[in-house]
């Protein structure tokens, strides 16, 4: 896809033993600047646990598509850690 030499994005295998999320594969690409702790907290928060990670990249001009589960909400709304991994500009 052309994302390795992007440095706004990064490979993780945060998910490498399925224990992230349950139905992503081993190895994600996520914003550069979103940490794997991140990802965890943040994971929490969100149905199925699917966290945003890059589906689709456009090389020519840096367009990309995330994807991700509808975030777990409740009385009191977001949580800090789920609104935090929508907020990070890769």
């Amino acid at each position: 896809q052309g994302v390795a030499t992007d440095a706004r994005w990064r490979f993780t295998q945060a998910n490498s033993s399925y224990d992230l999320c349950a139905t992503y594969p081993p190895l994600l690409i996520v914003p550069a600047a979103l940490s794997d702790a991140r990802l965890k907290e943040g994971s929490r928060w969100r149905s199925k646990r699917r966290v945003p990670v890059l589906t689709w990249y456009d090389r020519a001009s840096g367009a990309a598509l995330i994807r991700a589960s509808q975030p777990k909400s409740g009385i009191t709304g977001a949580h800090v850690d789920d609104a935090a991994l929508l907020h990070v500009r890769p």
